[in-house]
Parts: C-alpha cells; sequence; structure tokens
C-alpha cells in the first residue's frame, strides 16, 4: 500500500504503479463501455487520437498536464481499446502518484479519467499560445511557441521551439527568438507518431509569419474572453487552416493588469 506518509520514493512508486496498471489491464471491460467504445471508434474518419481527460487534470490550483497519456494515429479498434485501458492507467502512473504526494493530494481518492475520440489532425506546423507570460506573470503579453510538424514534440519537451512574444492589445511582435530546428514529430506508417528531419530551407527559418501571429492573436482574445482567466492554449495548423487543439487554465500565479 503507499500512503502519503510513506516518502514516495521512485523505486516504491514505480512498483506501484506497474502493479495498479496490471490490475487495470486485466480487469473485464463492460459491455457497455465496449460498445461505447466501438461507437466512438466507428463515427471518426480514421486515423483517430485517443486522450485521457481527467476532472481536475488542469485546475488553477494543479496541473496533471503532460503526466496522462494519449495515443495518436490509431487506425483499428484493437489498438483503440488498448489505448482507453492506457488511458485509465496513465493517471496511477510513477508520475502521477508522486505528483499527488508532493502536493498532498489524496491517494485514496480515485482520479476519474474519461478518454476522448478524437480526428487526428496531421498538422504542417503547431504550438502553444499563452494568453499571458506565465513566467514573469505579465498579463499583457502573449507568448507563442512553434514547431514544424505536431506539437507532441513541444509539449514533451524533446524539440526546440521558436518564440514570439506580442503586445496583447494590439498583436505586435515585441520580440522573437527563432531556434535551428533539426527535427520534427511527424505521423508514421502504418499507425503512430515517428521523429524525423526538418527540411534543410526550414531549419532556421521562422515556424510562423505576421498573418499566422495575428490569427494566434485573434484566437488567443477569443479564448481568453470565453474562459474569462488566462489560458494554455495547444494550436495546429493543417492545410492552411488554424485549429484550436486544447485550452486549459494557466496554473501559475498571473499579476493584475496595471
Amino acid at each position: 500500500r503507499l500512503a502519503l506518509d510513506d516518502g514516495g520514493s521512485p523505486e516504491r512508486l514505480k512498483v506501484v504503479s506497474v502493479a495498479i496498471g496490471q490490475l487495470i489491464s486485466d480487469a473485464p471491460m463492460p459491455p457497455e463501455i465496449m460498445c461505447d467504445i466501438e461507437a466512438a471508434f466507428e463515427s471518426l474518419t480514421m486515423p483517430i487520437a485517443v486522450r485521457s481527460s481527467a476532472a481536475g487534470e488542469d485546475s488553477a490550483q494543479h496541473s496533471f498536464a503532460g503526466q496522462l497519456s494519449s495515443f495518436l494515429n490509431l487506425s483499428t479498434l484493437d489498438t483503440a481499446r488498448a489505448a482507453v485501458r492506457q488511458c485509465w492507467a496513465s493517471a496511477y502512473s510513477a508520475r502521477s502518484l508522486g505528483y499527488r504526494l508532493q502536493h498532498n493530494l489524496p491517494l485514496e481518492t480515485p482520479m476519474k479519467v474519461a478518454v476522448v475520440f478524437q480526428e487526428m489532425v496531421a498538422c504542417e506546423k503547431s504550438g502553444v499560445l499563452f494568453t499571458c507570460d506565465p513566467v514573469t506573470q505579465d498579463p499583457t503579453r502573449y507568448i507563442i511557441n512553434a514547431v514544424h510538424g505536431l506539437g507532441e514534440g513541444l509539449v514533451s519537451g524533446e524539440l526546440d521551439a521558436d518564440q514570439y512574444v506580442l503586445e496583447k492589445s494590439t498583436g505586435k511582435l515585441i520580440e522573437q527568438e527563432i531556434v535551428r530546428k533539426e527535427s520534427q514529430v511527424s505521423l508514421a506508417e502504418p499507425s503512430g507518431i515517428e521523429t524525423r528531419a526538418v527540411p534543410v530551407s526550414q531549419m532556421e527559418t521562422p515556424v510562423l509569419n505576421a498573418d499566422e501571429l495575428k490569427l494566434l492573436a485573434r484566437l488567443g482574445r477569443r479564448v481568453e474572453a470565453f474562459y474569462q482567466c488566462p489560458q494554455d492554449i495547444e494550436w495546429g495548423k493543417r492545410n492552411g487552416e488554424l485549429l484550436l487543439l486544447q485550452s486549459r487554465p494557466v496554473t501559475t500565479p498571473i499579476a493584475d493588469p496595471a
């Protein structure tokens, strides 16, 4: 048994996590959930993404962002079924259990993890838009990070990204940092994702142009106005269309505008 007072050593967390994962893997799937999985799978055009979405995953107080699993570019019902179990099990990964211990969150309370089936979006470029500066706590700026390909490499920390700082009131570009981008994450064949080389001509050029920055500033204003608090937005661009993939509250304290 893992308790809040046992210290939560990495070795102990891993043992407990593996044991819980095995229980979830071996448990019989209720027939009604099997039917729901099949219906959701058949309602979408292949390939799909299977993503975790937990109650309280990203609140203003705590963030489990990046701790729950998602599975990209799936094309068969069997792989989708397996991904559902893996999403549930990820709520009890060693990293998630350690986070709960660190923040004194009760381990006895099960984390309720929903699983979302979505169309898989093969983005040419992707990134994150903060409708504030989460580092300096400045609410008057947008911070945009962008990479070629899928955003998975950015949110996992695997890839370096270009960064753009915009003035929130006008959308004006204040500063930018363009890095050398040698790799990108793309859809693999027949399923899953893979890391590929970025074309040499794109390695040192900005991922985003002025028009794309304006579109992102407009998106940031709309999303923040809807939720009435600073947002951490994941976006992508496919076939010339800017897509909102996910939005959650910024979890760091933000200063009130002067």
